[in-house]
């Protein structure tokens, strides 16, 4: 993605909140490309961001976005999410926490067992 005008803030860097969007877009991708859902259905819910920003980004950079699960818990799993400038650097990092919902959409359910393998698949080792 390259940081257009509408992500810099009054003082000329990539604002927070265009970072928010950027790992947000990040897990959804991930989670469809993992085969946990699709883009439109809510089969999770962002409980936690922990996320430290590293390093400025600016107009016209270009970044890259990382995902990977790291840990799966009874009903929650947590994803490393970076963002990194073209040229390497360091843009942020976050642990996101996501719960897994029932069918009702609305209550916390165990992450299931296609889930987990789905997950630990993808990454290549169990979780």
């Amino acid at each position: 993605m390259s940081v257009r005008v509408g992500h810099i803030d009054v003082f000329g860097h990539l604002n927070n909140v265009a970072v928010f969007r950027l790992l947000e877009q990040s897990r959804i991708e991930y989670s469809v490309d993992v085969g946990l859902v699709r883009w439109n259905e809510l089969g999770v819910i962002l409980a936690r961001v922990d996320c430290s920003f590293r390093a400025q980004g600016f107009h016209d950079d270009m970044l890259v976005c990382g995902c990977k699960a790291v840990r799966i818990g009874r009903k929650s799993f947590t994803l490393r999410q970076e963002v990194w400038r073209q040229d390497g650097t360091l843009i942020a990092d976050a642990d996101t926490v996501l719960v897994a919902l029932g069918p009702d959409k609305e209550t916390p359910a165990e992450v299931s067992p296609a889930w987990r393998r789905k997950l630990s698949d993808w990454e290549g080792v169990e979780l």
